[in-house]
């Protein structure tokens, strides 16, 4: 795309020109687990995470609170005690 500055749009430079979009993935809870639990441990970075195991940095913040938020059932029901 050019950017026009007088005019203030972004046109398309040829016609035909588009984003190719990439297909929507369903990722299995395992593998939601390990972004999580790597994203926990902290010893790398969102971005690098983010490249590493090829999804944005904001669906591995939500996977992380999830996990995060999740981690006391994992010793069964109860309150919390």
């Amino acid at each position: 795309m050019e950017f026009l500055p007088d005019s203030g749009h972004a046109v398309p430079i040829e016609s035909g020109e588009t984003m190719s979009r990439r297909p929507r993935r369903n990722h299995t809870p395992g593998f939601k687990a390990k972004v999580g639990l790597a994203a926990i441990k902290g010893d790398r970075t969102l971005a690098q995470l983010a490249e590493q195991f090829d999804v944005h940095p904001n669906q591995i913040t939500s996977w992380k609170a999830q996990l995060e938020g999740g981690a006391a059932d994992v010793f069964g029901p109860g309150d919390g005690n």
